[in-house]
């Protein structure tokens, strides 16, 4: 019994001497790898005959690649119903809308620019203001030159620029580039009448309402320059600023920046320039009615062209931020995905 055991206790310990301790053998084992041959056991162990678990490369193949194939045809059944649905027509499937909303947007957002003014935006203002204040001294000696101005040539140049300068003359301007762009599908001509269009209208009436406001005697009065009699009804006390050079120098200013010829932007200056002697030949207005009126189109018609670049591709009603939900497959199954 006794060497019974003794063999069994070799066999435990590595086959060592009778005598050594069990500790000794201890790092043997320890650095002896583990399952170093793995093939015999893996002939050794057997699956039970269980039925589901006999072959587990069809278990493989379903989830590995019949279950994505399903869950990608029920995805794609489930957008096509969601496709098919009717939804509202966006922008362009609607460009008169379009349109509208792009001059309404450009008009809103050149009236409140001064709301979004930095410090440069009112130095400018200032600048204009104070410029205006100093040209005003040559108001009187500049009237005194184009009243020794006279001819058939200077009569013909007042009649143009009379004429270029009038209300009647803005809404043909934006009648015929915009209508003329949706009758021939032209889309640069349907531009340049919205951008015309929202600059006459923000500019007419900022100097509208100061004409009014201002009440400024005009220099066929004879009581000089300094003559004001604010929110008077009379034509005479609606000298400041110019509407004529306010419709005159937006066109130039639109127009000049829409054609790329040189020819043609010294054409559409020259014709503000004949609005320009016109009101001074007629003796309707002072220079710096003029200086001023000019301001106000300038001011108004870069914004409304930089606003109506921008809107033209960005959508200024449209919610920022909107996410986009997707329903797309995944290894568990479906998975909601948001674009933003």
């Amino acid at each position: 019994m006794g060497a019974l055991l003794l063999t069994a206790l070799s066999v435990e310990t590595g086959a060592g001497s009778p005598g050594a301790p069990v500790s000794q053998h201890k790092p043997a084992l320890q650095n002896r790898p583990v399952l170093q041959d793995t093939s015999g056991l893996q002939d050794r162990v057997r699956l039970p005959d269980t039925p589901g678990l006999q072959d587990t490369t069809g278990l493989q193949d379903t989830h590995g690649m019949q279950g994505p194939r399903k869950l990608q045809d029920k995805t794609d059944a489930l957008n096509a119903t969601s496709s098919s649905s009717p939804t509202a027509p966006s922008r362009q499937e609607r460009p008169l809308l379009n349109d509208f909303l792009r001059f309404a947007d450009a008009s809103l957002y050149t009236w409140s620019g001064p709301l979004r003014w930095d410090g440069r935006d009112w130095i400018k203002l200032g600048g204009t203001i104070a410029g205006t204040t100093l040209l005003a001294l040559a108001d009187q000696p500049v009237r005194d030159f184009w009243h020794q101005r006279s001819g058939p040539g200077w009569e013909a140049v007042e009649t143009a620029g009379f004429h270029y300068g009038k209300p009647y003359a803005a809404f043909a301007l934006t009648g015929g580039f915009y209508l003329s762009g949706i009758i021939f599908k032209n889309e640069w001509a349907r531009e340049t009448g919205l951008i015309l269009g929202s600059a006459f209208l923000t500019s007419a009436a900022i100097q509208t309402i100061m004409k009014t406001a201002v009440g400024r005697a005009r220099p066929g009065t004879n009581i000089g320059n300094g003559a004001f009699k604010p929110f008077s009804d009379l034509p005479d006390y609606h000298s400041f600023p110019s509407g004529h050079m306010q419709v005159a120098l937006a066109t130039a200013l639109v127009l000049g920046r829409r054609v790329e010829h040189p020819v043609l932007k010294v054409f559409f200056y020259a014709a503000a320039g004949s609005t320009f002697i016109s009101r001074m030949h007629s003796d309707a207005h002072w220079i710096s009615d003029l200086a001023f009126g000019g301001a106000i189109s300038w001011f108004c018609a870069d914004a409304v062209i930089r606003r109506m670049e921008y809107n033209k591709s960005n959508d200024p009603f449209r919610k920022k931020q909107r996410i986009s939900w997707q329903l797309a497959p995944s290894v568990s199954g479906f998975a909601l995905k948001g674009t933003f």
